[in-house]
């Protein structure tokens, strides 16, 4: 199972957008949530990377 970190710029940012947004908290856990679960979910939306794969794909046809 994944774990989160939240260092102390995350809680001060996490404190500050609940305090103004009482609302959204739930909705930040239900994000969390899916994040712990699995991270390439669809339902957040992630992307894949384009520049790192461009590097993978120019280191390996330059090496072999």
């Amino acid at each position: 199972m994944r774990t989160l970190v939240w260092d102390s710029s995350f809680r001060r940012a996490f404190k500050r957008v609940v305090r103004k947004n009482p609302q959204l908290e739930t909705k930040i856990f239900e994000v969390l949530g899916l994040q712990i679960a699995d991270p390439f979910t669809p339902a957040l939306k992630a992307h894949q990377l384009k520049f790192y794969s461009l590097i993978l794909f120019l280191y390996f046809n330059l090496t072999f």
